[in-house]
């Protein structure tokens, strides 16, 4: 179970939140390539050569430096590969699409199956008026928001929301045990929305794939035995 907000964000669909890539990463790495190779100096004195051709010659006394010869390869591969991301067809940013939606699922499902919520005071200021309301909260991984928790005005009924007058305590409404448990119904409402819309986005954009995506056939795949285990 993931339970703190930093771990949140250790997940794939918060590296892929924005799908609009870093170019200038890329421009800098192209400009890494057209530099002519030059010698950088180490003071890593147990550095040897081993066949290959970072190192140039290794050191001779405890003070004498190794001379390390600039190796341009990694950079020449990770940038012509970064390239191709960024101009291909679509189907490698349509499959990390896919994964994040995923992702997106499972940890919410998460977050449901092991719901840690609570109740608190929200003000709203509109001019001179100002106004307290009763939300409830709970941890919750939405991609494109810098909060990540599911937050829901707690109603009374359809209409009426809980409104907090001078002097209320918030103790007062978590001892309230139908309070409580129209807060925890109307987040967990708001939370399984959530992940219904999810699980639509992911279903849309994996029937209108015009490639064979290897995440798409393995989804099928389990969904199938699904059906057969019933």
């Amino acid at each position: 179970m993931i339970k703190t907000h930093k771990n949140i964000r250790n997940v794939l669909g918060e590296l892929l939140a924005s799908e609009d890539y870093n170019s200038n990463l890329l421009e800098v790495l192209k400009k890494n390539n057209s530099i002519e190779s030059k010698d950088i100096v180490s003071s890593l004195k147990d550095l040897h050569e081993d066949g290959g051709d970072l190192l140039k010659s290794k050191a001779t006394s405890e003070d004498e430096p190794v001379v390390i010869k600039r190796n341009e390869r990694y950079n020449q591969i990770y940038s012509a590969i970064f390239e191709q991301i960024l101009e291909n067809d679509g189907e490698f940013i349509t499959e990390l699409r896919l994964y994040k939606y995923l992702e997106t699922i499972i940890i919410n499902t998460q977050f449901i199956l092991n719901l840690n919520f609570k109740i608190s005071f929200l003000t709203q200021k509109k001019g001179l008026t100002k106004r307290t309301y009763l939300i409830a909260k709970a941890p919750f991984y939405l991609p494109d928001a810098v909060r990540q928790e599911a937050r829901v005005y707690v109603r009374k009924n359809v209409t009426e929301l809980y409104e907090i007058e001078d002097g209320d305590k918030i103790e007062n409404y978590q001892s309230n045990e139908l309070v409580m448990k129209n807060a925890r119904a109307q987040l967990l409402s708001s939370m399984n929305s959530s992940i219904r819309l999810t699980i639509m986005q992911f279903h849309d954009l994996k029937n209108s794939l015009t490639y064979d995506s290897n995440i798409v056939k393995l989804c099928n795949q389990m969904f199938d035995k699904q059906k057969k285990d019933k």
